[in-house]
């Protein structure tokens, strides 16, 4: 006699396929912006083209004033999430090969790339809110267009470290950084043939925002009054003790 499965007996097999499917896949990466910058001075970064691997981007003046944020729910001494803060960045790269044009798009390749962004108010004598070291990274824009971008993103292999006074970064499995620069002149291209010369000097403004999977989580920074108060406890308990002790 032949036994025709019911649909329960059907459906069974079928979701525990799906259920063993889903646990045997890994989780997507969540990458989350937890900072950003603008650079309100106009023109401040410079690309320099000397005709030799010392061509690269600065700030100028340098530091260059900026306005960042924490754009996550950062408890850090300055404010909730978006308060602006004055800060000072540096900024520098130099390029890494001779650019290359790709149908309608230049590519300048970049390394030793390094940034910081100070505070101009410390926060218990820290100012870092944000620097990072990178190996490489890549100058992109349409060819001949007033805006490029520079991107690093150690999902698709560069390095990319953070450091912070005010956030750690503790099992951090991916990072990225979008820089976007906007009004540059003269416009964005080689100042020669694809893969025999660099960029060509140019100024443009920027702004950029940094991520991380998974958001960075706060260092808890005390108040100048309550490092004050905790200070003031520990004398008054060791007096007790010594008393305690006589």
């Amino acid at each position: 006699m032949k036994v025709v499965p019911t649909v329960k007996q059907s459906i069974i097999p079928v979701a525990l396929l799906v259920i063993a499917t889903a646990l045997a896949t890994p989780a997507s990466a969540v990458i989350t912006t937890f900072a950003s910058f603008t650079a309100p001075t106009a023109d401040s970064f410079v690309f320099t083209n000397t005709g030799t691997a010392t061509s690269g981007f600065v700030l100028s003046p340098t530091p260059a004033n900026v306005t960042f944020n924490y754009t996550t729910g950062i408890s850090n001494g300055y404010g909730p999430a978006n308060t602006p803060i004055a800060a000072r960045m540096t900024f520098s790269a130099t390029v890494n090969g001779f650019g290359t044009v790709v149908g309608p798009f230049t590519e300048q390749p970049l390394q030793n790339i390094v940034m910081s962004i100070n505070a101009v108010t410390p926060v218990n004598g820290m100012t870092n809110l944000l620097s990072f070291t990178a190996a490489t990274g890549t100058a992109f824009g349409r060819t001949g267009s007033g805006a490029f971008s520079l991107t690093i993103d150690t999902g698709l292999g560069n390095t990319l470290v953070y450091n912070s006074a005010f956030v750690a970064f503790p099992n951090s499995v991916e990072r990225e950084l979008n820089f976007g620069f906007t009004s540059s002149v003269p416009t964005f291209q080689l100042a020669g043939a694809s893969g025999s010369s660099y960029l060509r000097s140019l100024n443009a403004d920027g702004n950029g925002n940094f991520a991380a999977d998974p958001q960075p989580i706060a260092v808890m920074v005390p108040e100048a009054g309550t490092i004050a108060l905790t200070a003031t406890g520990l004398m008054l308990l060791g007096g007790m003790v010594l008393r305690r002790r006589k």
